[in-house]
């Protein structure tokens, strides 16, 4: 039972590990980087997420070390850690790198509904992220307890503040592609976005995941991923939150599309924009689909579809690695004192037990439609500073802890 569940709340079921959860984990007092190891939160298919804090000041964050059980394991008896035979060392190797890349798109971000990172670096053979701690339900944990349709205002409340930091990522470029009701946190200053890194390749991670992933990204059909594969994911789970239940896996619907129009379902608790929204960008063609986070909230407003050349998505869209970057000061944490019904939520830990989001991008100059040529970053190197972290202001404390449950 992973900590989410002990919680209460919903949690996306992990894989099984390979070998025994023992074999995998590093000593409590173990130094991380920066980073003291304090002990386990939790273990999943990507990785596995510990207590730690920072000396001198012993403020508490999470550190998520990169090990995929399915490809690699700890070699006995040290720290180091490596693929489990050479048929899996190029998949470990292209996640690492993945799993670093996305580590480097959210340090460089600072936006409240964006999950960040703290630090990143390479050790052991592997790779590390240093992250805050946010409390407070999963939106999984929290439409498992309200036991019934969200209204408008209540799906705003998160729909809004998800889509304007989706358009913010974008503009990196980069591509989420992991959106789940796991990946989204109802802190208390406002809904967080989790969960980047990857392999940019595979499909979601688990069958629970396929039910929010658009059909290019179901299928790792590259070339037709864009904004409106987040878009998909998003009108997901909204669709969840208003009838109680997310789409149908895309690959069902491709061969028989029985989803109903939310237009239909949904009835008059929200209004004719929203749904109309939803249901656009519920297509399964992505052309059909809006096009960007500003599109989407065009059509939110019941502006209509937003001007735009004429693009297929099939034309040439090119992935490649995210760009180095500088960290930006990091968004506070709540505290959790007096607050009453909130599970507590690490974010590394649900990157971990979720199954990892897949990182995408693609040049920045265009947000509506491919590019005609590749884009091709420099080789990554590891990076880790000290001095990144004194600008990132403090850090909650109440890992591990459940706050009113």
């Amino acid at each position: 039972m992973n900590a989410l569940q002990q919680g209460g709340g919903a949690a996306e079921p992990a894989p099984a590990a390979a070998d025994p959860p023992s074999a995998h984990l590093l000593p409590a007092g173990e130094p991380a980087g920066d980073f003291r190891l304090l002990g386990l939160i939790g273990e999943g298919a990507s990785g596995i997420v510990y207590r730690a804090d920072q000396p001198p000041s012993r403020r508490e964050c999470a550190v998520r070390e990169y090990l995929p059980v399915p490809l690699a394991s700890r070699v006995a008896g040290t720290e180091r850690v490596q693929p489990r035979s050479g048929a899996h060392a190029a998949a470990f190797d292209a996640g690492r790198l993945h799993f670093l890349d996305g580590a480097r798109v959210l340090m460089r971000l600072n936006h409240p509904a964006l999950a960040k990172v703290l630090a990143r670096w390479e050790a052991n053979g592997t790779a590390y992220q240093a992250m805050p701690v946010y409390e407070g339900p999963t939106l999984a944990q929290a439409l498992a307890r309200r036991g019934g349709p969200s209204d408008e205002r209540e799906l705003l409340g998160w729909l809004l503040p998800l889509l304007d930091a989706l358009r913010l990522l974008h503009a990196q470029p980069c591509l989420h592609r992991g959106i789940t009701p796991w990946n989204i946190v109802l802190a208390e200053r406002g809904p967080v976005l989790l969960d980047l890194g990857g392999p940019g390749d595979a499909p979601p991670v688990s069958a629970a995941a396929r039910r929010y992933a658009a059909p290019e990204v179901d299928g790792a059909r590259a070339q037709e991923q864009g904004p409106w594969s987040d878009l998909y994911a998003l009108a997901a789970v909204a669709c969840e939150a208003l009838t109680g239940h997310p789409p149908p896996p895309a690959a069902e619907r491709m061969v028989d599309d029985r989803l109903q129009r939310l237009s239909r379902l949904a009835g008059p608790a929200c209004g004719a924009p929203l749904l109309a929204t939803l249901d656009a960008a519920l297509a399964l063609r992505p052309e059909d689909r809006p096009r960007s986070a500003a599109d989407f909230l065009q059509r939110l407003q019941g502006g209509g579809p937003a001007s735009q050349p004429p693009a297929s998505p099939r034309e040439a869209l090119r992935i490649a690695p995210a760009a180095a970057a500088h960290a930006q000061p990091a968004v506070p944490s709540p505290s959790a004192a007096g607050r009453r019904d909130r599970g507590v939520v690490l974010v590394a830990l649900v990157a971990a037990l979720a199954g990892a989001a897949l990182l995408w991008l693609w040049p920045a100059d265009r947000e509506t439609a491919p590019p005609p040529a590749p884009h091709k970053s420099a080789p990554m190197a590891a990076a880790r500073s000290g001095d990144d972290l004194t600008l990132l202001g403090p850090v909650s404390s109440g890992a591990g802890r459940r706050v009113g449950m």
